[in-house]
């Protein structure tokens, strides 16, 4: 690991404890970066790749997160927000809109609009599985509640939902979800800022954490609550605010993983759990109070940047069934990324 990767991995972890001025200073050095890198002679890259801007302006298009695909099953087609700007954070009563992108000739076809996005995960905008064909789905804001929006490619709605959804099971069945207001206020820049949390003077609420919608009947139930995972095996601030994120289900469907936070004095704190699809039978996966980025590697295996006792902050790949762990290509993947 060169030099500046280990400073830059002690910086960061030294300003866990102050989560704004990380943040801060992460966004200062970031700027400084791409700066200097305007200066330097650009290093010529071989490939064999056509490698090309997809869509121009003057508006500007994005998918989300890295763990969901804009592409549908044959790579015609692209999945994509488009907005005016993105500079600057959601405010309310902004629309973007919801199209999908000829992969060959780069034009957006709006399909729907949302109120309810970010700039790290959009509207959680994806293709249904199993085919990831025609159809797509989407999360809005309307009648005073978020919902998710069931769309045709051609723009038809084909149902709407009564809760939002994060991430959807393989089969197209069913979806994970959780409180997108709660998670606007203790993690700005993933939740969404059209309802006040209703949570907020509840440190681990009862009745809000990870819940299941059926795309098939529509209907919802909570799986596991904050005040259930904040009490699991005990927390080492089990006075602090709890929140869950990045929820994902395994190839098969039959289990998923989330990242429990919160926070101790200063320093926010994870756990990486992995819960049947029901929610029975949480594990506790990561618990060193670092995970980041994670992606499952198989039915019962994760790969993800987090900090262990025995081996430090790497790539990791955790077997559920064994709890066993192994580093993951340490001296090469020196820094936390986007695993897919």
């Amino acid at each position: 690991m060169s030099v500046i990767s280990v400073l830059e991995t002690a910086v960061s972890v030294g300003l866990r404890r102050t989560p704004r001025l990380r943040a801060q200073i992460l966004n200062t050095y970031q700027r400084i970066g791409y700066g200097t890198s305007l200066l330097k002679r650009r290093p010529r890259v071989d490939s064999t790749l056509d490698i090309r801007p997809l869509t121009h302006g003057p508006s500007h298009h994005y998918f989300g997160y890295y763990d969901k695909s804009p592409w549908n099953a044959d790579g015609s087609l692209l999945l994509a927000h488009e907005l005016e700007s993105t500079d600057r954070a959601p405010a309310m009563g902004v629309m973007a809109k919801i199209g999908i992108i000829d992969a060959v000739t780069g034009k957006f076809s709006p399909v729907s609009e949302t109120a309810t996005w970010n700039l790290q995960q959009g509207s959680m905008l994806q293709w249904l599985p199993p085919t990831f064909d025609n159809t797509l789905i989407h999360n809005a804001f309307e009648n005073g509640r978020y919902v998710s929006v069931l769309m045709s490619s051609n723009g038809d709605r084909l149902a709407t939902f009564d809760q939002p959804i994060y991430c959807v099971a393989p089969d197209g069945k069913s979806a994970l979800t959780l409180d997108f207001s709660r998670l606007h206020r203790l993690r700005p820049g993933y939740g969404y800022i059209n309802l006040p949390d209703a949570t907020k003077n509840d440190i681990g609420p009862k009745f809000s954490g990870i819940s299941q919608l059926d795309l098939v009947s529509g209907q919802s139930q909570l799986l596991v609550s904050i005040d259930f995972l904040k009490n699991l095996i005990g927390s080492t601030s089990p006075e602090t605010d709890h929140w869950v994120n990045h929820l994902e289900f395994n190839p098969s469907g039959d289990r998923f993983m989330f990242v429990l936070r919160w926070t101790d004095g200063a320093r926010r704190l994870s756990r990486l759990i992995v819960c049947n699809a029901d929610g029975g039978q949480p594990i506790i996966v990561a618990d060193d109070g670092i995970v980041s980025h994670s992606a499952w590697k198989s039915d019962s295996e994760i790969l993800s940047w987090s900090g262990q006792a025995d081996t430090g902050i790497h790539y990791h790949v955790f077997d559920i069934n064994s709890g066993e762990s192994t580093t993951f290509a340490p001296s090469q993947l020196l820094r936390d990324g986007h695993p897919s």
